[in-house]
């Protein structure tokens, strides 16, 4: 079968998790299956979008315990994120509110912060004609202060 998927919508939580297979699925070994499926995402640089609000709002797993979210793992497996509101009217969210949450609960540092935001745009829709013209911003301070004031 041919991907040609660029994004994973779903927020990828059950990305890792071996267990999450219907009880008749054909697949005989699950860890190698869900191995295989994190490579290929992560070669082909496909992006994850992660919502941290809409998860915690939606997944009873994570209302018990937020910091089970499997963005440390994406980032251990070098998969290519981003940070999304999902449907700020409904989560009463922003995108700051996002980022800061991700900065307290994972405790992120700078780098790894601008990582995420770089994948994000490098990954976006509208970006594709904008990356064509101007390229990926600089690293600038500006672009990372509004939201990581605290750090």
């Amino acid at each position: 079968k041919q991907w040609y998927q660029r994004r994973v919508r779903g927020h990828g939580l059950k990305m890792f998790d071996k267990t999450f297979f219907h009880p008749q699925s054909p697949v005989v070994d699950k860890q190698k299956y869900v191995d295989g499926i994190v490579r290929f995402i992560a070669n082909r640089r496909i992006c994850v979008e992660v919502c941290l609000t809409s998860n915690y709002q939606t997944d009873p797993g994570l209302r018990e315990n937020v910091s089970s979210h499997p963005l440390k793992k994406f980032m251990e497996e070098k998969l290519s994120f981003c940070l999304n509101t999902d449907n700020r009217t409904v989560s009463q969210t922003t995108m700051c509110d996002e980022i800061r949450l991700a900065v307290d609960i994972f405790n992120l540092n700078r780098d790894e912060l601008w990582e995420i935001i770089s994948d994000g745009f490098k990954r976006s829709f509208y970006a594709r004609k904008l990356r064509s013209q101007e390229g990926v911003p600089a690293k600038d301070e500006a672009v990372l202060q509004p939201c990581y004031r605290h750090v």
